[in-house]
């Protein structure tokens, strides 16, 4: 087919010359040529404004367009005639249908006339347009496009059909650098031209003339950037951080991964900003995304950045992230409760005693203790082991990376946390904040509100495209809440969110099928939940890993489940803060009798078979129920330990035993 395109196009090249400096149906890259294929108007990107000035032997003309996706509206006014142009279109990056109808006033008399246009691009370097018209111009017009060398390179050529068929023009565009484009035409009536095009931020200008001495400007804005010749250089950029931010988020919340992909995408940029002020404003992250976020400002440090950081008050977890900072400065009226770490674990046995409510659970490795809550008093010595080594750790590396930021001893703040809370004017005098100022004098004084967004650098980052091609990809699959066997759910006021196979399992696929989709990272945050969807995804991340390369990313909790999914994966990336492992089972359920009699209700029941109570919520397993569901518990942990031996090939049966049984 390719072969084929290329020797159309020679064949055409070879016949033709160009008429003048007006574009190809194949190739209507300027946005006044709607007017010569409307089907631009469905592969437009971007709203605009044209303005052109042409001048030609004996007569000026002034038009002015304006258009976006889906439309367009313009003018032409001449010594000749006015003109009002309308048109609609539809398409998407690679195919575009439009439709225009022109008004014509010339004089005292009225004409109209209309043009259907295609414009398709199969191709990076294959692009074919069609127009049909009537009471204006060529009446059927064809153009074929190629590009030998990405965007460097265009030739372009066009056959009009007036009851016979003649070759219309040839062009050729050259692209050599961002923002500059040089374009050359001939066409059978021996004339030619030559054009140039610089592309500034957000403004295109473009100047060409011909042999006839006709010569045209125009000048184009466009509600997003182009591929520049210049780029915004951004001395001073401004973040608040508040609030919660979720993996998956849901209608307005924050999406976390989105938030640490555009800032690194800019701060760690070749033309990164010069500082970087930070607002803390009572942010709800966990120690996980704290830990990320302070990685990410400390690398921006490590090559050449500065950064400011004001709060109105300090925890553990935003004393960890500020810590980093060049500057901290803190509201004086704030406080600073950086008390230590601790954890606290409700145990509900004697409540559900009192309700009548039995916890009747199994569980698959001594850690493997997330039912033990329901069925003990106190904690077990397993749990208190896990709890007790992760939380030492926690411990170990916030406050080592405190001392680290702060430039202080650890033993120091060791000191501050046994002093803690602390009032702003104590924690300047003890060396945990440098400066203290209100909110309006650090506006003033640091540039605050000269300072760019974050969402105005990004604008640059995605500039208008010219090519052809859809970009190459790489897909995020964020497995974000419990496991479940069906579809995703958001969650809301009176559920939680769960990550369904079937929704997961679908976006996997529908990834490692399309060849513009380089890569998968799959981002998880899940404590687990179904053995069975669990597998169904697991398998899914196989087949896709087959095809191309699959990452996963651990947020805050890769637990149980949540681990057994991403062992499938090429690579698994964790925080050291991430709380994973949990490579045991339990299951298991309630017995709700006593509460029944209490509240008077009495159950009476009818079984066919001795198991057929066995998920009844009114009795708790028998011994053979008991340990039939052992059995196939262990089945199943059986089956969790090939999987993640299978993914992670340097793992044998027995060091990983000693990596499961629950621990996390």
């Amino acid at each position: 087919m390719r072969v084929f395109s290329i020797l159309v196009i020679i064949v055409f090249l070879s016949l033709s010359f160009s008429q003048s400096m007006s574009g190809s149906v194949a190739f209507p890259e300027a946005y006044s040529d709607f007017t010569i294929n409307p089907g631009v108007a469905g592969v437009v990107s971007a709203n605009y404004l044209h303005l052109l000035l042409n001048h030609e032997t004996g007569e000026n003309q002034f038009s002015i367009y304006t258009g976006g996706k889906g439309y367009f509206l313009g003018g032409e006014y001449s010594d000749e005639a006015k003109h009002l142009i309308s048109g609609i279109g539809l398409g998407s990056k690679r195919f575009g249908v439009g439709y225009y109808y022109r008004w014509i006033f010339r004089d005292d008399k009225k004409a109209y006339s209309w043009r259907l246009g295609f414009l398709a691009r199969p191709y990076k370097w294959f692009s074919l347009g069609f127009c049909y018209s009537r009471n204006w111009g060529d009446k059927i017009r064809f153009g074929l496009a190629l590009r030998p060398a990405t965007e460097i390179i265009t030739f372009s050529t066009d056959l009009n059909y007036n009851d016979k068929f003649d070759i219309n023009s040839m062009r050729l565009i050259l692209n050599p650098i961002k923002g500059l484009y040089l374009y050359a035409n001939w066409n059978t009536e021996n004339t030619y031209g030559f054009g140039i095009r610089f592309d500034i931020l957000h403004l295109s200008l473009m100047t060409c003339g011909n042999n006839d001495k006709n010569s045209k400007i125009s000048f184009t804005t466009f509600s997003r950037p182009l591929e520049s010749i210049l780029s915004p250089r951004i001395k001073n950029l401004k973040v608040t951080i508040s609030g919660k931010y979720d993996e998956a988020p849901f209608l307005t919340k924050k999406s976390f991964p989105k938030f640490v992909y555009n800032l690194s995408g800019v701060i760690l940029a070749d033309k990164r900003p010069d500082r970087l002020l930070i607002k803390l404003d009572s942010p709800e992250l966990s120690f996980a995304q704290y830990e990320e976020l302070r990685e990410l400002l400390r690398e921006y440090r490590q090559n050449g950045g500065k950064v400011i950081l004001y709060t109105d008050g300090l925890a553990n977890g935003s004393m960890f992230l500020a810590s980093v900072a060049d500057s901290l400065i803190m509201n004086p009226m704030g406080f600073v409760n950086f008390t230590g770490i601790g954890v606290e674990v409700i145990y509900m046995k004697r409540l559900l005693d009192k309700l009548g409510v039995r916890a009747d659970f199994v569980q698959i490795g001594k850690y493997k203790t997330a039912a033990e809550q329901f069925m003990a008093d106190t904690m077990s010595k397993y749990m208190r082991e896990e709890l007790m080594d992760f939380l030492s750790n926690l411990d170990t590396l916030i406050v080592s990376k405190v001392a680290e930021g702060r430039g202080k001893s650890v033993d120091l703040v060791r000191r501050w946390i046994n002093d803690a809370p602390q009032t702003a004017s104590g924690a300047k005098q003890a060396g945990m904040v440098d400066t203290l100022m209100y909110w309006d004098d650090f506006e003033k004084k640091c540039g605050w509100k000269k300072a760019k967004k974050l969402n105005y650098v990004l604008k640059y980052r995605n500039p208008i495209s010219y090519s052809w091609a859809d970009k190459a990809r790489i897909a995020i699959v964020t497995i974000d809440g419990a496991i479940i066997h069906g579809k995703s759910r958001p969650g809301g006021i009176f559920s939680s969110k769960s990550a369904g196979d079937e929704t997961i399992c679908k976006i996997i696929k529908s990834a490692s099928d399309d060849k513009n989709v380089k890569g998968i990272i799959l981002r998880v945050n899940s404590p687990g939940g179904s053995a069975f969807a669990s597998e169904m995804i697991w398998q899914a991340i196989k087949r896709a890993r087959e095809k191309k390369p699959v990452w996963a990313s651990m947020g805050s909790l890769a637990g149980s489940g949540g681990y057994y999914i991403p062992s499938a994966a090429s690579k698994i990336y964790a925080d050291k803060l991430t709380l994973t492992g949990s490579i045991g089972v339990v299951g298991g359920k309630f017995s709700i009798r006593g509460l029944l009699d209490k509240i008077g209700l009495n159950v009476n029941s009818i079984y066919l078979s001795p198991n057929a109570n066995f998920w009844s919520y009114s009795d708790t397993f028998d011994i053979y129920q008991r340990e039939r569901f052992r059995q196939n518990l262990e089945e199943v942990y059986r089956i969790f330990k090939e999987r993640v031996l299978w993914g992670r090939g340097r793992l044998t049966p027995d060091s990983l035993e000693k990596l499961a049984q629950g621990r996390i």
